[in-house]
C-alpha cells in the first residue's frame, strides 16, 4: 500500500511538471488541478490492476504522458494548434494511413517508438502473469475512485464553459483541456434543426470541387509566378474571394463540414475541432438532405479510401445518393502517391455530362495531400514539390472550365482549397489560412457576366467568408428561398463516441 501511495506521489508531482512543458509553456492555474490530477491517477490504477505491478504502471502512465506532451507540442508548431480531445481518433486513422503522420516525427523519435512497441508488450504480458494480487485490488480501487471524482468534478467545475483552445490551454493545461473539452463536447445540447429550402425555378447542376491543399501561390509564397487557371476563373466568377478556413495544414473535414452543413464555429461550440464526429446528430442540416427534392442523384466523388473520417459510414446519412471512392479509380493516373487532378478533373466532367436531370455532385481531390517530402516528383524541396501539385490543380481547374462550355452546361460551379499546407520553414501558420474559392455560373455554358441579361443572377462581387458563409452563397446562388425553422422535435439523449 506504502509503494501505490508513493506512486500516486510522484505521479502527480511529475503530471504537473511535466503539462508545463506542453507548448505554450507556463505554470497551469490552481483550479484546474483536479482536473489535471485525477486522470493520469485513473490510468495508472488501472494498469496496477492489470499488471500488479506499481512501478510497471507508474512508468507506463508517465510514458502515456510524455507521448501526449510531445505530440502536442509537434502539433502546435506544423499546425499552429494544440492537442485535442478529437485527435484521439487519429490513433485510428493512424493505423490506416500511417504515412499522413510519420513524416512529423524525427528519425530519432520513429526509433524509440519503434524500441517501445518491440518492448513494452513483452513487459506488460509478464507482468499481467505474475503480477500481485494486492496492487491489482488496489490499482481497480483507484481507477474507480479516481473516475468517480473526475466525473463529479467535470459537471460541477466552472471552467471552460465555452470553447477558447488556445487561452484554455495556457491556463489550464494540457490534460485538463483534453477531458474538460470532451466533457463538453458530449453533453452539448442539440441543434435546432434548418429551415426547409425552396426553389422556385429548376435548378442547375451543382458541382463542387473541394480542391486538397489549393492556395494562391502569390499569396504565399511572394513573387511566385499566378496561377492562370485561378486567374481565368476569378475573372468568370460571379463572386470569389478567400476562404476563412479554421485550420492550418490539415483538418480537411472542417472546411468540408462548413461547406456541406452551413453550421459556423460559433454554432457548432466545441463540435467544431471534429464536426464529423457529431455528423450523424446534425445530418439534417447536410445540404445533400436540404436539396434532395430539387436533386434526385447527389454524388460524392473522392479518389481514396473513404473509410478515412467514417465518410463511408456518413455520406449516406448526409443525403448522397452515390459515392465513388478510391476503387473507381485503381487504374488512373497518378502524381506523386495519389490519384492525379487531371483523372479527377476528368471523372467530375463526365459525371456533369450525363447529369440529366441535374445532379448534385461534390467532388473532393486527393493530389497535392502532404507529406511533401524531398525526393516527391523528383524534386529537391518538399515546397518544389507543393507548387509542381499546386499547378497540376490548377490545369484541372482550367480543363473543368473548358469542359464545361464545350458540354453548353447549366452549372453552378463552386471551387475551393480546404487549407493551406504544412511546409515548416516555407511557411508560418500566424501569417494566415485563407484559401481561395470561387463561383461561377454557366448558362449553357457561358458564364453570367456575359449571358444573356435575362439569365444574369447578380453582378460579381469579391468577399471573404467562412466555409459556412459558402453554403448560404451557394444557396443563394441557386435561387433557394429558406422558411421558418420547425419546432425542435423531442428526442433522446445523444450518445456521443469517443
Amino acid at each position: 500500500m506504502n509503494i501505490l501511495l508513493w506512486s500516486c506521489l510522484l505521479l502527480v508531482i511529475a503530471t504537473e511538471l511535466l503539462d508545463a512543458l506542453a507548448a505554450p509553456h507556463r505554470a497551469r492555474s490552481t483550479s484546474a488541478f483536479l482536473l489535471r490530477a485525477l486522470p493520469p491517477l485513473a490510468v495508472l490504477g488501472l494498469i496496477d490492476a492489470l499488471c500488479g505491478r506499481p512501478f510497471i504502471g507508474l512508468g507506463v502512465t508517465l510514458a502515456l504522458e510524455i507521448v501526449l506532451v510531445a505530440g502536442s507540442t509537434i502539433k502546435l508548431r506544423l499546425l499552429d494548434e494544440p492537442l485535442i480531445f478529437s485527435d484521439l481518433v487519429v490513433l485510428v486513422s493512424f493505423l490506416r494511413e500511417p504515412k499522413f503522420y510519420l513524416h512529423a516525427l524525427s528519425p530519432g523519435i520513429r526509433t524509440l517508438l519503434l524500441i517501445a512497441a518491440l518492448a513494452v508488450p513483452p513487459l506488460l504480458i509478464w507482468s499481467v502473469l505474475h503480477g500481485n494480487l494486492a496492487v491489482r485490488v488496489s490499482g481497480l480501487s483507484l481507477c474507480g475512485l479516481s473516475l468517480v471524482l473526475l466525473r463529479v468534478q467535470l459537471k460541477s467545475t466552472p471552467l471552460m464553459r465555452r470553447p477558447a483552445l488556445r487561452a484554455d490551454f495556457r491556463r489550464h493545461g494540457l490534460i485538463a483541456t483534453l477531458v474538460t473539452y470532451r466533457h463538453r463536447w458530449k453533453n452539448a445540447p442539440p441543434l435546432p434543426p434548418p429551415p426547409p429550402c425552396m426553389a422556385g425555378q429548376p435548378l442547375p447542376t451543382l458541382l463542387v470541387v473541394q480542391c486538397e491543399s489549393f492556395c494562391d501561390p502569390e499569396v504565399l509564397f511572394p513573387g511566385a509566378p499566378p496561377l492562370p487557371g485561378l486567374a481565368d476563373a476569378r475573372r468568370k466568377a460571379m463572386q470569389w474571394g478567400n476562404l476563412r478556413v479554421s485550420g492550418f495544414g490539415a483538418y480537411t473535414m472542417r472546411s468540408e463540414y462548413g461547406v456541406l452543413f452551413g453550421l459556423d464555429e460559433e454554432q457548432l461550440g466545441f463540435r467544431q475541432y471534429d464536426p464529423f464526429l457529431s455528423g450523424e446528430e446534425t445530418r439534417l442540416h447536410a445540404l445533400p438532405n436540404r436539396l434532395a427534392a430539387q436533386y434526385g442523384e447527389r454524388i460524392f466523388l473522392h479518389p481514396h479510401d473513404l473509410r478515412f473520417y467514417g465518410r463511408d459510414r456518413l455520406l449516406p446519412r448526409w443525403g448522397f445518393t452515390r459515392l465513388i471512392g478510391g476503387e473507381a479509380f485503381e487504374t488512373a493516373e497518378r502524381a506523386g502517391p495519389y490519384v492525379a487532378d487531371r483523372s479527377f478533373g476528368e471523372a467530375l466532367s463526365r459525371l456533369v455530362e450525363s447529369a440529366v436531370p441535374p445532379r448534385l455532385i461534390h467532388g473532393v481531390s486527393m493530389e497535392n495531400h502532404g507529406p511533401w517530402a524531398r525526393g516527391r516528383l523528383g524534386l529537391e524541396t518538399p515546397r518544389a514539390a507543393y507548387e509542381a501539385h499546386l499547378r497540376n490543380s490548377d490545369r484541372m481547374l482550367a480543363t473543368l472550365m473548358n469542359d464545361l462550355e464545350r458540354m453548353a452546361a447549366d452549372v453552378l460551379l463552386v471551387f475551393f482549397g480546404d487549407h493551406r499546407p504544412s511546409l515548416p520553414g516555407d511557411l508560418d501558420p500566424e501569417a494566415g489560412r485563407e484559401t481561395p474559392y470561387l463561383m461561377i455560373r454557366y448558362v449553357h455554358g457561358r458564364p453570367t457576366d456575359i449571358a444573356p441579361p435575362e439569365h444574369k443572377i447578380t453582378e460579381r462581387t469579391t468577399t471573404d467568408i467562412t466555409p459556412a458563409g459558402l453554403n448560404a452563397a451557394i444557396l443563394a446562388a441557386l435561387g433557394i428561398r429558406q422558411g421558418e425553422t420547425a419546432a425542435m422535435p423531442e428526442q433522446a439523449p445523444i450518445r456521443r463516441t469517443p
